[in-house]
């Protein structure tokens, strides 16, 4: 789910550069886990789509169209497709996606795909290798599905060099530029998720090198979450603010509730608002929620939660925020870490607790791991 300011409401293209207002992230539409779903919480999804039309601008989907066919029993970064390799466009849409489209169109909501999580760097690389393959392929499925007008590439693959980076730019840069002459379909929003944070170390923190590619946005994956509202604000978001302009940017808000995120800040009607008002303080355009699910007997697994409702509501309203009686001050850390450096070291992913320093002063963690954690990031 994407949400935008006031003035860019309509999810339309302004001077090449497109701005959705709410964009929602919904995982596959077939079986009950946490990212698919059954019929119940299909239509659940749309009622509460219709019911939120005043925020919710786009649905993106997982609909079995794919970089990279995971086998989750499977190392990560394994991929059945194209021979083990990965990185083609693959599968075909799903019933459940075919059925909702005209729902979407009906009321005025954006339909985009998500291509599912990629983690193998081969896969990113035969990617980058065949870009004109995959802009058609893509634009075929919208020849096919006209309600489809966007794609969101999801690569996070561990690992990377920077001329890995410089050839995803050069992707980014042609794909999108396809997809927006796109014979009968064009223009197609073209988006992908990253990480962004103080260092590069893997493909999808080079932010500050994908943000002048053209793509047309970037989705920051690493504000979902956050051990409180300073690590997230200093470590999540700075970042992100400081290598994406505002009309690249899309930073991602998590609503999900899991064994990490349970009983935790990041799922707290304070995290909401704290994390709305530092966005409207930064002007930010656009935010994308993960994730989109409704319609459970378990009310905690229905997502987002209600008062995320009021708090995307005064986004959308735009205006300014007041930070200073909520934002605590940036800690001076030892020259090993990097202020509230959350995703750079090794934390426990029930409670958030650093495992690896043997040093802690005040909230700084004081040591750089250089290993990605249990959230991948």
């Amino acid at each position: 789910m994407v949400v935008g300011t006031l003035q860019h409401r309509c999810g339309q293209q302004y001077g090449g550069m497109w701005t959705t207002p709410v964009v929602m992230k919904v995982g596959k539409l077939a079986s009950p886990t946490l990212y698919e779903y059954t019929h119940t919480q299909v239509d659940a999804m749309l009622t509460f789509v219709k019911e939120n039309r005043n925020i919710v601008s786009t649905v993106i989907m997982r609909c079995n169209v794919l970089t990279c066919v995971r086998n989750f029993s499977a190392p990560r970064g394994t991929c059945e497709n194209n021979g083990g390799i990965g990185g083609k466009i693959t599968g075909e849409l799903l019933p459940a996606c075919k059925a909702v489209l005209p729902t979407l169109v009906e009321l005025g909501i954006r339909a985009e795909l998500w291509l599912g999580e990629d983690d193998s760097l081969l896969s990113a690389r035969t990617l980058f290798n065949h870009t004109e393959e995959t802009a058609h392929a893509l634009i075929n499925i919208s020849q096919t599905y006209p309600a489809i007008v966007g794609y969101n590439l999801d690569l996070e693959c561990s690992g990377g060099t920077p001329t890995d980076a410089d050839n995803y730019k050069t992707f980014l840069t042609r794909v999108s530029s396809l997809l927006d002459t796109a014979p009968s379909v064009g223009p197609l929003r073209f988006s992908a998720d990253v990480s962004c944070s103080a260092t590069d170390s893997s493909l999808d923190t080079w932010c500050n090198v994908l943000a002048t590619s053209g793509v047309h946005r970037l989705m920051n994956m690493r504000t979902y979450n956050a051990g409180n509202f300073g690590a997230w604000y200093y470590s999540a978001l700075t970042p992100a603010l400081e290598k994406i302009p505002l009309d690249r940017l899309g930073v991602g808000l998590g609503c999900w509730i899991d064994s990490r995120t349970n009983n935790t800040w990041n799922i707290t009607p304070e995290s909401a608002s704290q994390r709305i008002c530092a966005l409207l303080n930064a002007s930010v355009q656009e935010v994308d929620i993960f994730l989109l699910k409704q319609g459970s007997s378990d009310s905690k697994q229905n997502f987002p939660e209600q008062f995320w409702v009021a708090e995307l509501q005064r986004f959308m309203a735009g205006g300014r925020c007041d930070l200073s009686p909520i934002l605590p001050p940036k800690v001076s850390c030892p020259t090993a870490s990097i202020g509230y450096n959350f995703y750079l070291c090794c934390w426990n992913d029930i409670d958030y607790i650093d495992t690896c320093c043997p040093v802690r002063i005040q909230n700084c963690v004081c040591c750089q791991c250089g290993i990605p954690n249990a959230w991948g990031m």
